[in-house]
């Protein structure tokens, strides 16, 4: 004997970090009377997305001014990086410690 259907979720590829039921749709016991069939809902975790930024590597002078300081999103697939979704992007600034007056390191 077996059970026939489906079951569904609310959650979409663009839902919301959050947990969402997974419940019966159609879910039916296949012509077979001799068993009572109790559906238990699950869950659906959506997780946050891991993504990885790093700062891009830059060299100067001694003496010269830092040059502009900038950083790379990964994109899916780069390590553990899964990218940006849905063309949304990050923005920010990064720092150094360096100065104009840092020596040679």
């Amino acid at each position: 004997q077996s059970l026939s259907g489906s079951v569904t979720t609310a959650a979409t590829i663009a839902s919301n970090v959050n947990a969402y039921a997974i419940t019966q749709n159609t879910v039916t016991n296949a012509n077979n009377s001799n068993y009572d069939i109790t559906f238990v809902d699950g869950t659906l975790t959506v997780n946050r997305r891991p993504v990885t930024v790093t700062a891009d590597d830059k060299t100067r002078a001694y003496g010269d001014a830092n040059p502009t300081l900038t950083f790379a999103v990964a994109a899916d697939g780069t390590g553990t990086s899964r990218g940006m979704y849905n063309s949304q992007s990050l923005s920010g600034s990064v720092t150094t410690a360096a100065t104009i007056a840092s020596n040679v390191n």
